[in-house]
């Protein structure tokens, strides 16, 4: 499961958008083109990301995109890197327990960021994950206009291996990646806010379209948490294996919003049983919701906390390598601001 918070703080039949121009409005992300980023402790402070104070002593200006860490036993700091010097300098930050690592590098005027990471336990919140987050630039954006994330992506190393016959089959040795975007739908009726994590599946060690939908209230007068991670019919994923050509991936957004709320979803809720939230009508109107961030991350384990399985269960390490990742808007409507299986 991926967990996203602001940076700064932190098929269904459904077409898709028809194919436009890429990078025709403004980018909506910073650009990552330093190396010189906020590194997260691994906590949180309130509901924004603990980040260390001091950024890495490299030449360049500091970055709007901090590199997220979850339930690592040994966090990256941003003081502890190695430089490699040369026509294509490099900088690499790797945990002493060899389950973190960072490399920096420049390629065709592009930084391109290495995220490794190795085995790990998971427990209700996910797995343990790095990645990379950044806020919306500058601030959050209506989903109405149709709105295009683009990445370029590939493996750097996909090694896993297995102990028992049932480490594969359970999920308890796993390595998944994916982009995940924070969104809030506000009823205009009941003027709730609905936080609302839309999730798109880059690569999984075990299913290469898996499929996850998840709602939980804490209370009842509460507006519930909401996650959904699904790869659309038509879309590109990544190959499990190191060594694939870089793939330029596209995203419509809006269509994965426009997905998800096109059918009711099953709550657990804290104080009470569970239910099922049907989504109100005001929904289908995405101009009543909005992105405010974006996280790219790379989760893995060799553990789980489920009891037929604890303990280490074999070895995994992946590497995800991205550049250049955008998120552009386009002047026209996304179907007319509304999700077509509304109408």
């Amino acid at each position: 499961m991926l967990k996203v918070l602001s940076a700064a703080a932190l098929g269904t039949g459904l077409a898709l958008a028809p194919a436009m121009a890429e990078r025709n409005g403004p980018d909506l992300l910073p650009p990552l083109q330093s190396p010189r980023i906020h590194f997260g402790t691994g906590a949180t402070s309130g509901s924004r990301i603990a980040v260390y104070p001091e950024m890495p002593n490299i030449p360049g200006e500091d970055s709007d995109w901090t590199l997220v860490q979850w339930r690592k036993a040994n966090p990256l700091k941003p003081s502890e890197f190695a430089a490699k010097s040369g026509q294509a300098p490099s900088f690499d930050w790797k945990a002493p327990d060899g389950n973190s690592e960072l490399t920096i590098s420049k390629r065709d005027n592009l930084y391109v960021f290495d995220l490794i990471g190795g085995n790990g336990a998971s427990d209700a919140t996910g797995e343990s994950d790095i990645g990379l987050s950044a806020d919306i630039v500058p601030h959050s954006v209506s989903a109405a206009h149709a709105l295009v994330f683009s990445i370029n992506a590939r493996l750097s190393a996909a090694e896993v291996t297995y102990e028992t016959p049932q480490a594969k089959e359970s999920g308890a040795v796993l390595a998944q990646a994916g982009i995940s975007f924070r969104t809030t739908f506000r009823d205009p009726k009941t003027h709730r806010a609905y936080s609302v994590q839309i999730g798109i599946p880059l690569v999984n060690s075990r299913n290469p379209r898996p499929e996850h939908v998840g709602c939980h209230f804490f209370g009842q007068n509460r507006a519930p948490q909401l996650n959904s991670e699904k790869v659309l019919a038509g879309t590109e994923t990544l190959p499990f294996r190191r060594g694939a050509p870089v793939a330029h991936l596209t995203y419509h957004v809006n269509d994965y919003i426009c997905d998800f709320i096109s059918k009711p979803v099953p709550c657990r809720s804290s104080d009470g049983p569970q239910m099922t939230m049907t989504w109100p009508a005001s929904a289908a109107d995405l101009n009543n919701w909005s992105i405010a961030s974006v996280v790219i991350s790379l989760g893995t384990q060799n553990s789980a906390s489920k009891q037929s399985y604890i303990g280490p269960q074999g070895n995994i390490k992946v590497g995800l390598e991205i550049s250049d990742p955008r998120l552009t808007e386009s002047s026209e409507l996304s179907n007319g601001g509304r999700c077509p299986m509304h109408e």
